[in-house]
């Protein structure tokens, strides 16, 4: 099969103990909304963070020994005590709505445009799905739970290039507030400030500046 010249690409870099998405795109991608609520709670295969192309091993870089399950419930906290914090639903209508902009620095070099279009569904959750049309698909989805919400990003790219993981708010200033990956806080973080006019995503990985997205209306 001949595979069809696009003007911009995507990489991600996979390693055996954590994965670190790197985009790279010389054009613009499209962002589209999904018109009914099936699937907008963001449910994937997985969603702890595990991919097709890492087989058993997880972010710490453990191997599973096949040990079962305790039987004890999630309560959203970690061992070293973080918990989530409550947002209120209007920093969320600060975020929901088009949004377009360069995201630099990333790994591999500026986005000159990145398209974001976050959208109430009928399940209650925000969601905004970026897409370039040739199999590779970016999508954040807020979802409520209680006081607080999460936050399931999850990534694809043509060839079975899967990634996804929940994040928790942590930490809150002004209008800026802190998204963890509660099984590994130090692993992966995201900062997201919002106001009428603009939205700046900072986004980290094992506590190293990975990507920044500068948004504007």
């Amino acid at each position: 099969m001949t595979l069809r010249p696009t003007p911009f690409k995507h990489t991600f870099m996979l390693t055996s103990t954590f994965m670190l998405l790197s985009v790279a795109c010389s054009g613009e991608m499209s962002s589209t909304t999904r018109d009914t609520d099936t699937g907008a709670t963001g449910e994937t295969a997985n969603t702890t963070g595990e991919t097709g192309t890492i087989g058993e091993t997880d972010v710490t870089g453990e191997t599973d020994t096949g040990e079962t399950d305790t039987g004890e419930t999630d309560t959203g906290e970690t061992d070293g005590g973080i918990e989530p914090i409550a947002v209120e639903m209007a920093w969320f209508d600060l975020l929901a709505g088009p949004w377009s902009g360069p995201v630099d620095p990333t790994p591999v070099g500026p986005i000159p445009t990145f398209p974001m279009d976050y959208q109430w569904q009928m399940d209650g959750s925000l969601h905004s799905n970026s897409d370039d049309g040739q199999g590779s698909v970016f999508e954040f989805t807020f979802t409520p739970e209680g006081e607080t919400w999460t936050l399931l990003e999850t990534g694809q790219l043509p060839g079975d290039f899967f990634q996804s993981y929940t994040l928790h708010p942590v930490e809150r200033e002004g209008n800026r507030i802190t998204w963890v990956y509660l099984d590994s806080p130090e692993f992966l973080s995201l900062d997201i400030d919002v106001d009428e006019s603009s939205m700046e995503m900072s986004v980290a990985v094992m506590g190293q500046p990975h990507a920044v997205f500068s948004m504007m209306r």
